[in-house]
């Protein structure tokens, strides 16, 4: 869920700020911004494209289910956090470096939900609905919250490095945790499995 959370997070803040960054840090021209808005959605529209091919080479490599999800969640968000944080320290050079490096994260946030969200069809197999439901939900609260945050802090502090620098944070968490908890183990195995345990310590006691 926490991956999904900084995922809309992330993606959000581009789709919701960057019309604002263009405007007033870059100065570019609303008639010319058009173009460079365009340019991160187009990188992540190729990268999903290309990702039912990645998986199948990954997965030909001879990486495990979960090695798979772990890869591209932390790839997908770690590359998104370090494209992201040089944007504003290049922002006085031309406002096509920033929109390569934008693209370029959102591309990265292409490749992330081939894990995460994949992710969903993993963890049960009698709720998939139920816990992707859950997910979509934190996720929109995210969509929400996230532009909400980065007015307060552009209000209070007036700083984009600050913005930036949070959003690419949140990113690494979310990949490490990720990193370190995801499973793919069916939620009702583990529960059946734990339940013979139990009653095989029962029996064991018993006699």
């Amino acid at each position: 869920f926490f991956a999904h959370i900084a995922f809309n997070f992330g993606a959000y803040y581009m789709t919701n700020w960057n019309p604002t960054y263009y405007a007033e840090v870059l100065r570019v021209p609303a008639a010319e911004a058009k173009y460079h808005l365009m340019m991160p959605h187009i990188f992540n529209l190729a990268c999903k494209c290309l990702n039912p091919t990645l998986v199948t080479m990954v997965e030909s490599r001879g990486y495990s289910l979960l090695s798979s999800r772990r890869l591209f969640t932390t790839i997908g968000f770690l590359a998104a956090a370090a494209f992201i944080l040089p944007v504003h320290l290049l922002r006085n050079q031309s406002p096509w470096v920033s929109t390569f490096l934008f693209s370029l994260a959102n591309a990265a946030f292409g490749l992330a939900p081939s894990g995460f969200k994949a992710n969903y069809l993993d963890v049960t197999e009698r709720y998939v609905g139920v816990v992707s439901g859950y997910g979509n939900t934190l996720g929109t609260v995210a969509s929400w919250v996230g532009p909400q945050l980065v007015a307060l802090i552009l209000q209070k502090f007036g700083s984009w490095d600050a913005v930036l620098l949070m959003v690419a944070m949140v990113n690494v968490v979310a990949a490490l945790n990720y990193l370190l908890r995801a499973t793919v183990t069916p939620v009702e195995r583990d529960v059946a499995e734990k339940a013979e345990v139990d009653m095989s310590e029962s029996l064991s006691k018993t006699c």
